[in-house]
């Protein structure tokens, strides 16, 4: 190897911002015969925690005076402007912690999130291995210039009164359009729903009522208070969660040392 192609090598394998390229290079060991299997495997996983930690950082929403639509809560909300509970069916274990997760359903990072982790959380949740909380939120309509996160909102409320927030929950994140912004139609959404097995005529009267609306802005305030500043944000027993390098296994141990 040339003196240059060396002085190249070494930096490569020092920077801070490597391209792709740079740092299958630097992985090459001085002989030859190929990468470096442990190092690919560390760029590879640094890649891997790079998705999930990627948050939504939210704008200053200020407090919603909005007393337009209706003031009733969905079931499973603990008050007004509080967390949706979603097993509430379920039997909690002894000392079974809560998890509070705030999310917006535009957020590509809780899509994510809800990709890696969702499986288990709802396992956990089930099993009465959790209380899960939601704190569903509607800020990204204002960066977005759509309603989607809000109609999305009140269809999983609506969806909620039936029983039925978490299979509906899930459906709409995993259909979130792969153009953020695109945001769903009413037509989607309202599919989302009845195949959950949401009666379409109680659902039409939910969401033509809007009898969620001043809950949905309640929760927005209200998570300002809570000092969230970006989504996902997962917090457990009040502590918030760190995500980055999370796996739904380490994620079941947090649960676990939780409960002790």
């Amino acid at each position: 190897m040339g003196a240059n192609a060396k002085k190249r090598r070494e930096a490569a394998a020092t920077s801070g911002s490597m391209s792709r390229q740079d740092k299958i290079n630097a992985a090459a060991p001085k002989g030859g015969g190929g990468p470096n299997k442990i190092l690919l495997a560390t760029i590879a996983a640094i890649v891997a925690i790079a998705a999930v930690v990627g948050a939504v950082i939210m704008g200053s929403q200020g407090e919603k005076t909005d007393s337009a639509g209706g003031s009733a809560l969905p079931a499973g909300a603990t008050k007004m402007g509080g967390g949706l509970v979603s097993n509430t069916s379920a039997t909690l274990v002894d000392k079974a912690p809560t998890l509070d997760i705030y999310e917006d359903f535009q957020c590509p990072a809780c899509h994510q999130a809800e990709q890696l982790l969702g499986a288990k959380i709802d396992e956990l949740a089930k099993a009465g291995k959790i209380k899960l909380t939601y704190h569903v939120m509607n800020f990204l309509d204002t960066n977005l210039k759509n309603d989607a996160s809000t109609r999305a909102a009140k269809a999983s409320f609506c969806a909620a009164d039936a029983g039925k927030f978490q299979p509906v929950h899930d459906a709409i994140f995993t259909n979130q359009p792969a153009n953020e912004g695109d945001g769903w139609t009413d037509e989607q959404l309202k599919k989302f729903v009845t195949d959950a097995g949401v009666d379409a005529a109680a659902y039409d009267s939910c969401v033509k009522s809007d009898k969620h609306a001043q809950y949905l802005d309640a929760v927005q305030t209200q998570t300002t208070k809570d000092g969230v500043t970006s989504t996902p944000t997962f917090k457990l027993n009040g502590e918030q969660m760190k995500l980055a390098g999370m796996t739904p296994d380490t994620f079941a141990k947090a649960i676990e040392d939780a409960t002790k």
